[in-house]
């Protein structure tokens, strides 16, 4: 039941996310609310590190704050270039496009570069979302 509920959280915490983001960067410019959201992000997460007294924080190895590196350029990229398309469409509509292409390109790089499984249910799900994005996207 815990997981139920850590999962409906979720749902609704992502859910809502792209619908605040929206009206924030019509508020503003993309790269400033970008560089906002990681400052304030930043701070909460000293603020939680230091409350929690998290000292471990500190004595990981190097390759590990490498990957994290990469995974916050990454993200800080992903996050820019959603608020462009944020300044153009609406939440919904990109979240339906988005989404699911997020969805396969996970899949499939997992796949190839990560060795993760491709099953029969993967393959047909894969093909739902791509019939999904077809509907969409159709005029």
């Amino acid at each position: 039941m815990y997981y139920y509920l850590i999962g409906a959280l979720n749902v609704f915490f992502w859910g809502i996310k792209p619908l605040i983001e929206r009206g924030c960067v019509k508020e503003t410019n993309v790269l400033d609310c970008t560089l906002l959201r990681y400052i304030l992000g930043g701070i909460l997460s000293i603020t939680i590190a230091l409350f929690l007294n998290r000292k471990e924080i500190v004595n990981f190895k190097t390759s590990l704050y490498m990957k994290m590196i990469i995974v916050a350029i990454i993200g800080f990229l992903g996050l820019y270039t959603n608020y462009i398309l944020l300044k153009k469409y609406e939440a919904g509509f990109l979240a339906a496009i988005i989404g699911p292409l997020v969805v396969l390109c996970t899949s499939l790089i997992g796949i190839i570069f990560y060795g993760e499984s491709f099953t029969f249910n993967k393959m047909m799900g894969t093909l739902l979302i791509c019939i999904g994005f077809y509907i969409i996207q159709k005029k």
